[in-house]
């Protein structure tokens, strides 16, 4: 066996003395050294591939770290584990020489600070790993290709493994011909100060390939720095080799935001891109940029290619509302789903309905996207099928009983799916340990009148007084903004509280479902802090049968939804600040940024409880004045107004040296549009009347109108809202 070791130690003091000396230099240059199977001492440039060994070495050419966290604003029954890891992705290359007579290297163990990636999960220092290690022996998962690329993954639980820490990793290969190799390499973990924060992507053909992404990228350097180039890493368009990525060209011609390519110290850049039909699977983009020294750094991202357009979704819809009748094969339910904008259902096959896709049937007509187990891989991962599908919910909560490692194990079935796996957190403080699992991670988490992770009781929002029936309806943005942070880049979703006729009375609290107020502005607390997917709990038939006041707002939010979200699911959050008086919330004031866009939000938190009906209660329009922060790019605005369910509404506002002012008089929730381009207002303008006209299409609102609510309790197979309870079920 051919074994090589070295020590590094001389050289990383050499680099952190040059980090003290030359600042910024130092934050252009990727801390690490890698040891190459001939032993030859070689510190890799940011984002320079390595040079090529002929020895088929294997070296890590990138290393993205996700810094764990988790809130200081909520309150728990036990308080959080104080001790912060990192979620770190290894960007693993073979070196040798794409030569049709080079062999690939086959991966067989690796050891990290000398210890197994097992023993690190049983000791818990690590949550959860996805190495050469958990892989079938012999199998294609373990070889890679000269010139490929693997990503290994660690979600480490200890400080150990987080920011500014050093790590030996080790691997042993083998090859053909060459025998086996130990290679040991030598890496800095250290947050990457330029970061791709979002990746979303869209334009599925209909044979199942993506076309465009469009990338936002942070630069928290002290230097600027210039658009080089991307490169996407791809399995091929079998979409099966997903440990063993094949490298695209590098693409340089793109539209980019600010135009000149170049992001300034401190500030955001967009990119949008053809990226020429990749298949539905995982890959890695790779963003290249380069400083004002001529060193590149690159900006990695390990995601699911598929489409990333916004979500709005709802419960379990499969089950009866009485015996014999599923709620999804009566028409006038249905009817009433699409004039709510939904697209998605927490549903998987159903006969009478995703059965029904004849010109006329049911599933032509009222289509809504699946979301369950889908366990036939090879059922479902067809163009007409993954068209279909929205994407797998198969763990429940594993927060409260599955491991982070038993999780990744069962998620892990659906590597070569073609369509993305999903995972449902609860309690934010664990969120961390669970980052990085899914293609689409969510959370669900209510305010009022259900079952809670966090202690209401132990908060003081209110003067001191303290509740049982509710918790502060901003702890919901407060959990979007950590699942943001520890899921980058992918996108995430919610779910978020609705009509449901399960919950027993909280407290003392009369209303066993939240109230519109509660509901717009729990949905608003994710919307504004960057999802990218909006599932209602549950607004099962029941249930929006018995609080019929919740399906107009319901049809009014999914129309605001629907008329922003071409810029929802292509922005990314920018800004959130929370506005006290006297130590009291009265404002959370929110941005999202796209290319051309900004979507300004405010959320009245001055809200009280009200100690008779317990329910939150709000003291009707306030006067708003809150200045926004955008972009270089966006500033000035040529235009801004105010959009809600009801169309486009002029407001006051002026340009400011870092953004915009606003004044403006809202009731619970403000929205605005802040636009580059002067057509903006007249394409929502026609948006917004396409959707009034969409829902006409479904019929009157049974919200509204006597006559469709009959229609919809009879064919449920209610004769009267008194047969509605707990027993029906």
């Amino acid at each position: 066996m051919n074994v090589v070791h070295s020590t590094v130690n001389h050289e990383l003091r050499q680099y952190r003395l040059a980090s003290r000396i030359f600042p910024t230099i130092a934050q252009l240059a990727i801390a690490r050294i890698i040891i190459s199977a001939c032993g030859a001492l070689l510190p890799i440039p940011c984002a320079c591939l390595a040079q090529e060994s002929a020895s088929g070495g294997v070296e890590i050419i990138g290393v993205d770290l996700v810094p764990h966290q988790f809130s200081q604003e909520l309150r728990w029954r036990r308080p959080p584990a104080p001790e912060l890891g990192a979620l770190v992705r290894l960007y693993v290359r073979n070196s040798g020489p794409r030569t049709n007579n080079n062999p690939a290297v086959e991966l067989l163990t690796t050891r990290f600070n000398g210890r197994q990636p097992g023993d690190l999960i049983a000791e818990r220092e690590w949550a959860w790993f996805d190495t050469p290690d958990n892989r079938e022996s012999g199998t294609a998962d373990r070889t890679l290709a000269p010139g490929h690329l693997d990503v290994w993954t660690i979600n480490a639980i200890t400080p150990g493994w987080g920011p500014d820490k050093t790590i030996e990793v080790e691997i042993n290969t083998r090859q053909a011909e060459g025998g086996d190799s130990r290679h040991t390499m030598t890496v800095l973990l250290e947050k990457p100060p330029v970061t791709l924060s979002r990746v979303f992507f869209h334009d599925v053909d209909h044979d199942g390939y993506v076309d465009a992404c469009t990338a936002h990228i942070t630069n928290d350097s002290a230097v600027a720095m210039r658009f080089d180039g991307l490169r996407i890493w791809s399995p091929g368009d079998d979409g099966q080799s997903i440990h063993n990525l094949m490298p695209g060209e590098l693409m340089t011609t793109h539209s980019f935001t600010p135009v000149n390519g170049v992001i300034e110290a401190g500030e955001r850049g967009v990119l949008e891109a053809k990226l020429g039909r990749l298949p539905l699977a995982r890959g890695v983009v790779e963003l290249q940029m380069r400083g004002p020294d001529g060193r590149l750094q690159s900006c990695w991202g390990h995601l699911r290619f598929k489409d990333d357009a916004f979500a709005i979704g709802a419960g379990w819809l499969d089950i009866a509302s009485k015996p014999g009748i599923t709620p999804v094969t009566r028409e006038a339910y249905l009817q009433m789903l699409k004039r709510m904008h939904l697209d998605t259902a927490h549903i998987g096959e159903i006969g009478g309905y995703t059965d029904q896709t004849d010109p006329a049937g049911l599933y032509t007509r009222y289509p809504l996207k699946l979301m369950s187990g889908l366990e036939d891989i090879v059922r479902y991962s067809v163009p007409q099928w993954t068209h279909r599908i929205h994407g797998v919910d198969i763990l429940g909560e594993p927060q409260m009983g599955k491991k982070p490692q038993e999780a990744h194990k069962i998620l892990r079935r659906y590597e070569r799916a073609s369509y993305p796996t999903t995972v449902t957190l609860s309690e934010e403080k664990g969120f961390r340990y669970y980052a990085g699992l899914s293609d689409y991670p969510h959370f669900d988490a209510y305010r009022v009148n259900a079952p809670a992770a966090d202690s209401w009781g132990m908060y003081e929002r209110w003067g001191g007084a303290s509740i049982r029936w509710g918790a502060p309806l901003e702890g919901i943005g407060e959990m979007t903004r950590t699942l943001r942070v520890l899921s980058r880049p992918a996108p995430i979703a919610i779910w978020s509280q609705n009509a449901h006729e399960g919950w027993g009375g909280y407290a003392g609290r009369k209303r066993r479902s939240p109230t519109v107020d509660e509901i717009r502005i729990q949905a608003y607390e994710g919307l504004a802090n960057g999802i990218t997917g909006l599932y209602w709990y549950s607004l099962q038939s029941w249930s929006t049968l018995k609080f019929r006041d919740t399906i107009t707002e319901t049809t009014r939010i999914g129309r605001e939804i629907r008329m922003l979200d071409a810029i929802y699911s292509r922005a990314d959050a920018y800004r959130h600040e929370r506005r006290s008086e006297d130590k009291q919330p009265q404002w959370d004031v929110s941005s999202l940024v796209s290319a051309d866009t900004a979507l300004l939000f405010a959320i009245d938190l001055a809200y009280y409880p009200d100690s008779e009906e317990r329910v939150f209660r709000f003291r009707g329009p306030r006067e708003l004045e809150a200045e926004y922060e955008l972009p270089a790019y966006l500033r000035p605005p040529v235009d801004v107004f105010r959009i809600d369910a009801d169309g486009l509404h002029e407001v006051t506002y002026q340009s400011t040296a870092r953004g915009v002012l606003v004044r403006d008089k809202i009731d619970r929730v403000g929205i605005y549009v802040a636009a580059k381009r002067p057509e903006s207002r007249n394409e929502l303008a026609r948006r917004h009347q396409s959707l009034l006209a969409e829902e006409a299409k479904y019929g009157a609102d049974p919200g509204q109108d006597d006559e469709a609510f009959r229609r919809l309790l009879n064919e449920l197979g209610y004769d009267s809202l008194d047969e509605i309870g707990r027993k029906v079920r």
